[in-house]
């Protein structure tokens, strides 16, 4: 029982320790360090995977293949890059697989994982607002450049607060700070200003409540979370919240033509639709190549080249190595069987989900995680399209821990309880008949 907790602790502290490090202290400094040693134990010592996470992983391992598949030496730099970019994903899968393969049914350590990391980068995200004051009197791009951009956690924990799962009393007090998380979260999520994060939080937001005893939330978060959107937009001014051009709401509204893939004639245009214009060149950069191309891509190390400089990650690069747009990422390394393959990953992933839940209790806490777990995959989807999902450095990572982590607990629905197993018996017999 000891050596049990303590394995129970430990699991919980890693996981912990490597979604906060990702997120606060940047991925490739300090999560690396820590994801690659687990993955590394997990694999010599075989303890924690089993055959269904192998076979749901698969067409991820396939995809690093099909990358590696180059006779040509690419950028070296790039290179290792692209290949630790793709290899994050199932390597997140499986650290958090292993580190929840002995918690089925541990509806408190998934809302412990969710809960704390959210609340530590909304402390951290709000802080900097509290030592500056006049930083709210700033326009949006200085505000995410000083307290962040957001973060997937930020949706998941104010979704999580709202909703009374796991071993959480439905005290006064209980309820009380709930409320307050969700109003700190909130809040954090709004001043991160990003769209990516609002779209993530929706898709989550209706599978994690798609059950009718959720449906309240719903109809009771979604006014408020539209008019504290709004309001906080408007309340900055449109020369506080503009990015490059606009207010935020105006950005919002035009998210679908700045991600649109087209070729703007001008460098204003470029730069108010910068998104849409990458991958305007990187589709180019695709259509010129030949068969093996188009099936396979061009390798790991691939660069584009987007014919101007322009300021990217604090360098000033014509030949870019990645794409907001994941799926254009994916063409351009791993061709059309990689994007295939990618798609099938999900796809596999939702359905061994909805085999999961469908074998819990509607009741059951774990039936409401892989609820949450669903919708995150969806909202994937779309934030491969606008910040390349889990490519993502830091939201990837966090998808992918959260994804086998849940997997690990949802493997096997509880036993039956003795009343249950009587019902069951009778009505096998034909000794219950329903009226």
């Amino acid at each position: 029982m000891v050596a049990k907790l303590i394995t129970r602790n430990m699991a919980l502290a890693l996981y912990i320790s490597i979604a906060i490090a990702s997120d606060l202290l940047g991925f490739y400094y300090v999560g690396t360090m820590m994801i690659v040693p687990l993955l590394f134990a997990v694999i010599i010592t075989n303890r924690g995977v089993s055959k269904g996470l192998i076979v749901a992983i698969a067409p991820l391992i396939a995809i690093l293949v099909i990358g590696l598949l180059r006779v040509e030496p690419n950028e070296a730099v790039t290179f290792w890059k692209d290949l630790w970019a793709f290899l994050r994903i199932p390597a997140g899968v499986v650290v958090g697989y292993a580190l929840f393969s002995r918690m089925s049914g541990g509806a408190t350590e998934l809302r412990t994982i969710i809960i704390l990391p959210s609340l530590v980068y909304s402390y951290v995200q709000l802080s900097k607002f509290i030592v500056d004051p006049s930083l709210i009197t700033q326009t949006a791009a200085n505000i995410r450049s000083v307290a962040g951009n957001g973060d997937v956690y930020l949706a998941l924990g104010l979704i999580m607060s709202l909703v009374r799962v796991g071993a959480v009393r439905s005290g006064g007090i209980r309820r009380l700070s709930r409320g307050l998380a969700a109003a700190v979260l909130f809040l954090a999520m709004m001043l991160s200003f990003s769209r990516a994060i609002v779209l993530f939080s929706i898709a989550v937001a209706v599978f994690a409540f798609w059950r009718k005893r959720y449906w309240k939330y719903l109809i009771f978060v979604s006014p408020l979370f539209i008019a504290g959107l709004f309001f906080l937009t408007s309340s900055l001014g449109e020369s506080n919240s503009s990015f490059t051009e606009g207010t935020f709401i105006e950005k919002l509204a035009r998210a679908s033509t700045e991600i649109a893939i087209s070729d703007y004639d001008d460098q204003q245009n470029i730069n108010l639709n910068w998104r849409g214009y990458e991958s305007y060149m990187a589709l180019k950069h695709f259509l010129a190549g030949n068969f093996a191309n188009y099936a396979f891509g061009y390798g790991f190390g691939e660069l584009v080249d987007v014919g101007i400089y322009m300021k990217l990650g604090g360098e000033d690069l014509r030949y870019v190595p990645y794409f907001h747009n994941g799926y254009l990422y994916l063409l351009i390394k791993t061709g059309i069987v990689g994007l295939l393959l990618y798609l099938i990953f999900i796809g596999g992933l939702f359905s061994r989900l909805s085999r999961a839940q469908r074998n819990w209790p509607r009741e059951h806490p774990v039936h409401f995680f892989t609820g949450l777990a669903k919708g995150a995959l969806i909202g994937t989807l779309f934030m491969t399209y606008i910040i390349s999902g889990l490519f993502n450095k830091a939201d990837g990572l966090a998808i992918s821990l959260l994804l086998g982590a849940i997997l690990a607990v949802s493997r096997s629905a509880p036993e039956p309880s003795r009343p249950q197993l009587v019902k069951r018996y009778f009505a096998t017999r034909g000794g219950i008949k329903s009226h």
